[in-house]
């Protein structure tokens, strides 16, 4: 049977570490819920951190829905924020984060608000939806509510990131495969026949001659098929980073034949997803902005920001009168289009 190694809370804040036989981590925190202890990090024993990260100094959306779990289960416990601070500054996994949490701690503890303490690391690692979330439970004194939900939503996304990265990961492969491979036939197989045909001396078809000279072109002059990729790739980072620019870039993905579609059903779930944790947990003046921030197109968060979330019926009948969105409200779920369609 798997070994794992916890680390929990009782409720007078005090923490132990252990280690438990269980078949998987759920069953870890099932018997450690049930002797009235509240779990703050199970982890299979022997489990080692990589050798490298790919990431840097910035802080994994993994991290961040750890972090945020770990900090409403300490405040479901009672513990109080410093308090909670402290065990997660010891618990932190990586040196970004443990800066992150002394941060926060000092801020907490010099006078400021959690939620002010969190917008010193705005926007990453923390989102403008995670600040007002956390601002909005303060006020309401659900804090431990509003984080447990930001978890929630922080999951829902991290599980959705997968399954579009899965579905895209497939034809990104065979489009590599399949580029490296004409390469690799115009630089080193078609030059070796180039000798052949010359040794034989006779006419050459116009549509060899056409690939011929295209692989001879390739092999002399790469360097600068190199230059003027890295010039375009620079040149869109540098048009891009402009409003005009990057609305412009945003407008041309949404209306390709079949990527835009795509892009477009993806922005939809975000800020649907985003828009439902606002409208539970914040109030409706925040929540079309917030969740308009969270979408990766300009071009729809310029219309969701048009919207009215006074209601959902001025929502929905704003949703509709925008070209861009009224296919996707239309192919949305049940809920969704019983709301919109009977308005």
């Amino acid at each position: 049977m798997p070994v794992f190694v916890y680390k929990a809370a009782d409720r007078r804040g005090q923490t132990i570490d252990g280690v438990m036989d269980a078949p998987d981590a759920r069953a870890v925190v099932e018997r450690l819920q049930k002797d009235a202890y509240y779990p703050i990090k199970v982890t299979p024993h022997g489990e080692r951190a990589p050798l490298f990260s790919l990431g840097g100094s910035r802080v994994r959306q993994r991290d961040l829905l750890s972090l945020t779990q770990q900090l409403a289960t300490l405040f479901e416990a009672g513990l109080p924020l410093d308090r909670a601070l402290t065990i997660l500054e010891e618990l932190a996994p990586h040196p970004r984060v443990r800066a992150i949490v002394s941060d926060l701690l000092r801020s907490v503890r010099g006078g400021a608000s959690f939620s002010e303490a969190l917008a010193k690391h705005h926007p990453r690692p923390f989102s403008r939806l995670y600040i007002n979330m956390v601002r909005a439970g303060e006020k309401g004194g659900v804090l431990e509510v509003a984080l447990r939900r930001l978890a929630e939503f922080l999951e829902a996304r991290a599980a959705f990131n997968e399954a579009v990265i899965s579905a895209l990961i497939y034809p990104l492969v065979i489009t590599l495969v399949g580029a490296g491979a004409v390469v690799f036939l115009m630089t080193f197989v078609i030059p070796r026949f180039a000798t052949i045909f010359k040794d034989l001396n006779q006419a050459i078809p116009l549509p060899t001659q056409i690939l011929l000279a295209i692989s001879g072109t390739l092999q002399q002059y790469w360097w600068v098929g190199m230059i003027l990729i890295l010039g375009g790739v620079l040149a869109w980072r540098v048009w891009t980073a402009t409003p005009e620019g990057r609305l412009s870039w945003d407008r041309a993905i949404l209306k390709a034949p079949i990527f835009g579609g795509i892009a477009l059903h993806v922005e939809t779930a975000r800020f649907a997803r985003t828009l439902g944790t606002m409208l539970r947990s914040g109030p409706r003046s925040r929540a079309c902005r917030t969740a308009s921030s969270a979408a990766a197109r300009s071009r729809p968060a310029c219309r969701s920001r048009r919207c009215s979330p006074r209601s959902p019926s001025t929502w929905c009948a704003s949703v509709k009168r925008r070209d861009g969105w009224r296919r996707c409200c239309s192919r949305s779920p049940t809920r969704l289009k019983r709301t919109c369609g009977s308005r």
